[in-house]
Order: structure tokens, then sequence, then C-alpha cells
């Protein structure tokens, strides 16, 4: 439910730098099986398709198995 939400964010960011119309349509869906959208919906939330969704839910997956990367000191030397 969480990364459904965080899914609608991310389509939030980044369609408007999507210059394809198909594309930035792909990003979203029309329906709504989150509950916790419907909670938080006021009619603001972008829905996101199930494959941006199945994208967050890997990234969160490889961030998870590989936490020790992400502090701020790897971080930072890695850019």
């Amino acid at each position: 439910e969480v990364v459904t939400y965080i899914a609608g964010y991310v389509i939030k960011i980044i369609k408007n730098k999507i210059k394809c119309d198909m594309c930035r349509q792909s990003l979203e869906s029309k329906e709504n099986n989150s509950l916790l959208l419907k909670i938080k919906n006021k009619g603001r939330l972008l829905l996101p398709s199930p494959h941006v969704i199945i994208i967050c839910k890997v990234a969160e997956r490889v961030l998870r198995q590989h936490k020790d990367l992400c502090t701020v000191k790897n971080f930072m030397t890695s850019l």
C-alpha cells in the first residue's frame, strides 16, 4: 500500500519531464485498488499504473537488500 502511494508521488515528479504523450499516459491508471490511496486521495493524487508499482516494489527490495550502501557517507562518496 505505501509503495503504491510512493509510486504516485514518483509519477507526479517525472510526468512533466517526459515528452511522449503515450509514455506519460502509461504511467497512470484509472483504477484505484489501494485502500490507502482511497483514504488519502482528495482528488490530487495520481494513481500509478501496475507497471510503475512493480518497478517501485523492485526498487524497494533492492534498497532493502543493499541498505548498507545507502548511508549518507557512502552515498556522498559515490556522487
